[in-house]
């Protein structure tokens, strides 16, 4: 956790202004050099915009172990280089806390904050890409403590279930995220989440699959590429299938529907 200074160093009037500002996720320097942050005023991010990135610096000032010390040492700062003077500094707030703790955003608020993030633009993304990846090990390990135990209530799952309905993911998204997880090594399931998994299968049933249904996962399938099998591979499952009767034995083609119609789509019979 760190305390970081922006300063302006375009020559003119607001030359030398300063922003003091916090970064809970980061541990160093180069860290803050990496990212894209430079801080959150509106003012500050203007005169980014006007005259470059090139021409303001930024630097670590300060360290902290918890929130708390981080939002002292923010405090006490912004106090002694009297950051909050528009003749000096960007700076509105004091300090991080409480100015915005128990402030609620209204209805017309979120609705603009959403349509925002909804389609960051190429840039954005870009950015937040890198700041994922410059993020060291301890940062994340930090990250990942602070989510465990956390669980989405239903109807924060029912809007996420709501948001992602009809959407596909593009041939590129599928190979970028199978690039991603290829090398990684993932957990095997312990017994209890397997029996936990099986509990919330019990009783429920998969009725037969519509001829749409069919028909998307016909194509889906379509040019894809299949690996052949190992002998391992080929071994494990005849193991498996030991002892189990096919579903079409007995059947004829004049005697069932579904194998009347896997032989009509297998030969190209109209």
């Amino acid at each position: 956790m760190l305390i970081y200074k922006t300063t302006n160093m375009v020559e003119g009037k607001d030359y030398g202004k300063i922003y003091i500002g916090q970064k809970p996720t980061m541990e160093t320097e180069e860290q803050l050099l990496k990212s894209a942050y430079y801080g959150s005023s509106k003012q500050l991010k203007a005169d980014i915009e006007e005259f470059g990135k090139e021409h303001f610096k930024r630097e670590v000032i300060d360290h902290a172990s918890t929130k708390e010390e981080l939002n002292e040492k923010e405090t006490k700062w912004n106090i002694f280089y009297d950051s909050r003077n528009p003749e000096v500094g960007y700076n509105i707030a004091l300090k991080a806390y409480p100015f915005f703790t128990g402030c609620t955003h209204t209805d017309e608020t979120r609705k603009n904050m959403s349509e925002v993030h909804k389609d960051p633009s190429v840039e954005t993304r870009k950015k937040m890409s890198e700041s994922a990846k410059n993020r060291s090990e301890e940062t994340r390990k930090k990250m990942s403590e602070a989510q465990k135990g956390k669980k989405h209530s239903d109807d924060t799952k029912k809007k996420i279930g709501v948001a992602n309905k009809g959407k596909k993911r593009s041939v590129a998204q599928n190979i970028k995220n199978s690039e991603r997880q290829k090398g990684k090594c993932h957990r095997p399931m312990s017994d209890e989440t397997k029996r936990k998994i099986s509990e919330a299968k019990k009783g429920k049933k998969r009725g037969p699959m519509s001829e749409e249904q069919k028909q998307k996962i016909s194509e889906a399938q379509k040019g894809k590429k299949r690996h052949p099998r190992s002998e391992e591979t080929k071994r494990k499952i005849s193991e498996t299938k030991k002892g189990c009767t096919a579903w079409n034995k007995g059947l004829t083609k004049e005697t069932d529907e579904r194998v009347k119609r896997n032989y009509t789509k297998n030969y190209n019979i109209q």
